[in-house]
């Protein structure tokens, strides 16, 4: 599972609590300081990710890679969690990568991306990105209008 920003202690806690009351038998780990992510979004992204992972941009179609679903997928050697997301309004995927690949990864994607114009964008942009496309964001979980 993977919970951002405010809300991963919440859910972390309301997740152990239940699982304390009906008395399962397993641990919850938080695996949270183990990774980084990055979030690769617009009508480029599929583009950029068949290239970055060396597959057919196909693997990346509504059919086989359904929106709110996830992927492992390997560049460079490094297996990395593909999630198919988007906070911003438009076609999009998080990247959650080991975090002592995470310099290697941000790097070979944008050499990848720079024929397709990639650009950096902060995290507040997604605020602004979301409110121009007429959705609104509580606690960063999307909330369709």
């Amino acid at each position: 599972m993977a919970v951002g920003g405010t809300t991963a202690f919440y859910t972390f806690s309301r997740i152990l609590s239940v699982l304390r009351a009906r008395k399962f038998d397993c641990r919850l780990i938080d695996q949270s300081e183990e990774y980084g992510m990055m979030s690769i979004q617009g009508p480029r992204s599929r583009k950029i990710l068949s290239e970055l992972f060396n597959v057919s941009e196909d693997q990346f179609s509504n059919e086989k890679f359904p929106f709110s679903t996830h992927q492992i997928l390997n560049v460079d050697g490094t297996d990395v969690r593909v999630m198919r997301v988007s906070f911003v309004g438009e076609m999009g995927w998080e990247l959650h990568v080991p975090k002592d690949k995470c310099f290697k990864v941000y790097h070979h994607t944008f050499e990848v991306g720079k024929p397709y114009g990639i650009v950096n964008a902060g995290y507040r942009a997604i605020d602004s990105l979301s409110t121009e496309k007429g959705m609104r964001l509580n606690f960063h979980h999307s909330c369709a209008s």
